[in-house]
């Protein structure tokens, strides 16, 4: 995180509407950022570059996610000056 960021942490168990909506399109999260962004309260860019983690609710989820996590690539030109992966 950067100074004066946040940091928003979801931990919930499977199945559940949040993750995987019944009618198959983006969770609500991004349903409300998207409203925010025609609204013009919200810039695009912050809604293209949010990132929330999940974890499930068992510790070996968990460990899997945090090790599936080490492979992402983070492209963040203004602070690191290119694409990084944080394992």
């Amino acid at each position: 995180l950067r100074p004066g960021a946040e940091l928003l942490l979801v931990m919930v168990g499977r199945p559940n509407e949040f993750v995987n909506p019944s009618d198959g399109g983006p969770g609500p999260l991004s349903r409300a950022m998207k409203r925010c962004v025609e609204r013009g309260e919200l810039r695009e860019d912050v809604l293209h570059q949010t990132v929330i983690p999940y974890f499930l609710r068992t510790t070996s989820d968990v460990k899997a996610a945090l090790e599936m996590a080490k492979t992402l690539e983070i492209n963040d030109s203004l602070t690191m000056g290119g694409t990084k992966t944080p394992g």
